[in-house]
């Protein structure tokens, strides 16, 4: 085993002043002393006399937004995403909190830089909301870790939790500044992002029902521009022509440039233009929901399916000798239905029961509306089937989910 004396350096300070000398050693080898300008990196802190704040600031935040940067290249999903800039990136910061003096303003423009990467990756909108992206995923944010939350949380906590009397001492000496612990910081930022007359408009209208929110969220399997696409339509924040028009004064007109009927705001592109219902609705949306639900039934029963979902293509009949699958089929009865073409009708051939399953994703404040049109349109089509199919029981299944991916408690079960 032999001592690095290469690496070993030595600083002599007397009344304050630094003097040039090393240290030789019986072995005629000679341990420099430590360039002031330069310093000597102990722990991953470079020092001399004292800290060198401003270089480290410097080689921290350069670390920092290379790993963001080559975090976001990479190909991991939206949740892992955050996930490494968190346990990575932001750990850097982490690691010198209390140790480099940083203040809150540089601190606030490394968030910014972040947000702007996350930006130029599609990940985030630049009008998108703030207080959001720093949320747990559970209520609706992102969950990226605040740099100044860090810098001033990072230290307060380990001094209060710690065992050691002379850091209790600190502590109550006010050595160590106080701060916000992380979800007092969160609760502050949910109350601003509520507080927003546009941004929240999407949360206040479903707030009170009972629907699932945020299972696509907590998830997090999704690909990283879908999920900033998506989140920017929630807050309102797609400039759309009414937004342009109203906020940006803009001079252009606020209706729809595909059907000029309605005011073209995101409740009305999603899932009210009437053009759009026509294919892009029924077809990308509606039939791919069905879709995947018929792929499901044909597996649990045996039936003949692709091995993915994405790969299967429904066929009008399906049976064996114990279930029976329609697929987007018009049924005939006696008299005259209105409402007689369901996208799905599962029949179980040794217990006599049957299940009426129809799709539709409405703008997410309308889920109870659409659960109760579906049920009142096909419960004629219910009591004809009973009689004919001689049925012991019949459900009506509505399968309602959101434009924006909120589920309702009933189609969630």
């Amino acid at each position: 085993m032999e001592f690095g004396i290469k690496k070993c350096r030595v600083l002599v300070m007397k009344k304050g002043r630094h003097h040039k000398s090393g240290i030789e050693l019986a072995s005629e080898d000679k341990i420099k002393e430590i360039d002031l300008e330069e310093g000597y990196k102990y722990l991953g802190v470079l020092e001399a006399d004292s800290i060198k704040e401003k270089i480290m600031k410097e080689n921290v935040r350069k670390e920092y937004i290379r790993w963001v940067k080559e975090i976001q290249r990479s190909k991991l999903n939206r949740r892992n995403t955050i996930s490494a800039i968190n346990a990575r990136a932001v750990s850097i910061i982490r690691y010198i909190a209390g140790t480099v003096g940083w203040k809150t303003d540089e601190l606030q423009s490394l968030d910014r830089r972040t947000r702007k990467l996350l930006t130029t990756y599609n990940m985030f909108q630049s009008k998108g909301d703030v207080d959001r992206l720093y949320q747990q995923r559970s209520e609706g944010g992102r969950k990226k870790e605040d740099c100044v939350l860090i810098e001033k949380s990072c230290l307060y906590c380990y001094v209060s939790v710690s065992e050691e009397l002379l850091l209790k001492e600190s502590l109550n000496e006010s050595v160590v500044a106080v701060g916000h612990d992380k979800e007092t910081v969160l609760t502050i930022r949910k109350s601003k992002f509520l507080e927003k007359k546009l941004h929240s408009v999407f949360f206040k209208a479903i707030e009170f029902r009972d629907v699932k929110r945020y299972e696509w969220l907590r998830k997090g399997d999704w690909k990283k521009a879908a999920e900033g696409t998506l989140m920017a339509g929630q807050e309102q924040a797609i400039r759309t022509r009414s937004i342009q028009h109203r906020i940006d004064r803009v001079d252009i007109p606020p209706n729809c440039r595909i059907c000029d009927e309605r005011e073209e705001t995101v409740a009305h592109i999603v899932s009210e233009c009437g053009k759009l219902a026509q294919k892009q609705y029924k077809q990308w949306r509606q039939d791919n929901v069905a879709q995947t639900i018929h792929w499901q039934l044909c597996k649990d029963n045996s039936l003949e399916h692709n091995e993915q979902w994405y790969d299967h293509r429904p066929k009008a009949i399906v049976e064996n000798e114990s279930f029976k699958l329609l697929w987007d089929m018009r049924i005939q009865t006696d008299r005259e239905l209105a409402y007689n073409n369901p996208d799905i009708i599962a029949f179980n051939k040794d217990k006599r029961t049957c299940l009426i399953i129809d799709v539709t994703c409405p703008f997410d404040y309308r889920l109870p509306e659409g659960e109760r049109e579906k049920i009142d349109c096909y419960d004629e089509l219910k009591r004809e089937l009973k009689r004919i199919w001689n049925c012991r029981e019949i459900k009506i299944v509505p399968i309602v989910i959101g434009a924006f991916g909120t589920i309702s408690t009933r189609s969630h079960s």
